[in-house]
């Protein structure tokens, strides 16, 4: 990595190393502003935004950005004039806590994944899966674009995630109108992040409406109801219970004082 650092910025990389690669993208997910200005101060040895979105793609159904379908949008966007217009979804599905080795990558698996390859330095097992889907608003299909292997996420980790996609989508001609996802706060807190006033953000030159999903703020209501339910149960439960004990002393101390 310092002979990258210390390079000549006018001589084209043609190849990184891998360390350095794993390097560039951690730095960037975490924090994409201190990636700009380090590669502002290195004199732009370090790679492009651009190529850090490429290397966040695959082939193979490993986590990261599902570059066949993207290349699937560019040839139906070549092949016809019609706009896809589509609604992207963001959700979270909680999976086993479980590493494993794969014998074919020689890499251990089930540990948290953002599309570099396993983070064994963290090595942290993943506890849930953070994808997304595109689906048509005026033809009849959907796919899924990406997901991830992570372990709970901060509001500005899931803006800077949702931002790729977004411009990735951008690229291939995809125009998307929507996104879903569910009341977690830290969903709330990556719309507050991309600059969401009310029902929608901007990207690009297109605004992308924010719509929260009806199915799980019911729930979460559902939820909320029956929780301050038991509370306020639990709470009769344990003033009658006070009571009870405060009248069985106060009938055994006139007994008392009768006797």
């Amino acid at each position: 990595m310092n002979k990258k650092l210390k390079g000549s910025a006018k001589r084209p990389v043609t190849k990184y190393a891998p360390k350095f690669r794993k390097f560039c993208l951690t730095l960037h997910f975490y924090s994409p502003k201190a990636y700009n200005y380090l590669r502002t101060k290195f004199e732009s040895c370090l790679p492009h935004p651009k190529t850090i979105s490429k290397w966040y793609s695959n082939i193979d159904g490993s986590p990261g950005l599902t570059e066949d379908a993207f290349k699937i949008f560019k040839a139906k966007r070549s092949q016809s004039d019609k706009n896809m217009t589509c609604a992207l979804i963001a959700a979270e599905m909680a999976i086993r806590q479980q590493k494993c080795f794969n014998r074919k990558t020689l890499q251990d698996e089930g540990i948290v994944d953002m599309g570099s390859g396993p983070n064994e330095n963290m090595n942290i097992k993943a506890s849930e899966a953070y994808f997304f889907i595109l689906v048509s608003l005026n033809e009849p299909w959907k796919l899924p674009i990406a997901y991830f292997l992570i372990h709970g996420m901060t509001g500005e980790q899931k803006a800077n995630i949702i931002k790729t996609i977004l411009h990735k989508c951008h690229e291939v001609g995809v125009d998307v109108m929507s996104l879903t996802f569910d009341g977690h706060s830290s969903n709330l807190s990556a719309m507050q992040i991309l600059g969401c006033d009310v029902n929608y953000f901007a990207v690009e030159t297109a605004h992308v409406c924010a719509i929260l999903h009806q199915v799980n703020l019911m729930r979460l209501v559902v939820e909320e109801y029956f929780a301050i339910r038991y509370y306020h149960k639990l709470k009769l439960d344990t003033v009658n219970s006070y009571v009870a004990s405060k009248r069985k002393l106060f009938i055994k101390q006139i007994q008392r004082d009768g006797h």
